[in-house]
């Protein structure tokens, strides 16, 4: 089966949601909990994928549930998440995620810019201390890609919603000091941390 036909289960499950909370946030689901709702607690397991295409010095990341989070509109068919991830049950790291829903059937993601945890000195990946409100880490977090301890482009992999950035391979950080590869595991993976600083700094 192609890559753009198989999309993950995590991926799935949370675009599905998306186009419902476009129209209606507060609409039920199944477990009588509003779709936001559902979106929030489906977050965890997408973030934990999207970690699997990181460096090798954040192999050991994973999120143990999402505090706060917060979902925006911001066009057509592309939405932004920011909130604070609980990482190994330990500590927290903030996150940001775009992602751009497929037009043709909204099951998938044509696109997604994953950026999650911070660096301490030396460029070594740090998590927050979990004394610290969620509000501050928010405050806190990076402002340019090449800050984040993990900042990369996700696109599909093959077929007619492919973008024209996938890597296909392999590709190392071209900043940060004992950063390893990322993987591509099927899917088109490309470092934002090469952009320029007037395109990474929002």
């Amino acid at each position: 089966m192609p890559p753009q036909a198989a999309a993950s289960l995590p991926e799935t499950r949370l675009a599905r949601p998306l186009r419902i909370w476009l129209h209606d946030p507060s609409t039920l689901t199944e477990g009588d909990q509003t779709v936001e709702r559902e979106i929030h607690g489906l977050l965890e397991r997408y973030i934990c994928e999207c970690l699997t295409y990181g460096p090798g010095n954040l192999s050991h990341w994973w999120s143990d549930g999402v505090t706060h989070p917060e979902i925006t509109h911001t066009g057509i068919d592309t939405f932004k998440f920011l909130g604070v991830s609980w990482i190994d049950s330990l500590d927290t790291a903030p996150f940001e995620i775009d992602v751009e829903l497929s037009p043709p059937d909204g099951l998938h993601f044509t696109k997604t810019i994953f950026r999650i945890g911070m660096f301490a000195d030396e460029r070594v990946p740090c998590l927050c201390d979990r004394s610290l409100a969620w509000i501050d880490v928010l405050e806190t977090r990076p402002q340019c890609n090449r800050d984040w301890a993990m900042a990369v482009e996700l696109t599909a992999a093959c077929g007619e919603n492919a973008k024209p950035r996938q890597a296909g391979h392999r590709q190392t950080m071209a900043q940060g000091r004992g950063v390893g590869p990322f993987h591509s595991h099927g899917r088109g993976v490309s470092s934002l941390t090469t952009l320029s600083a007037s395109m990474c700094c929002r």
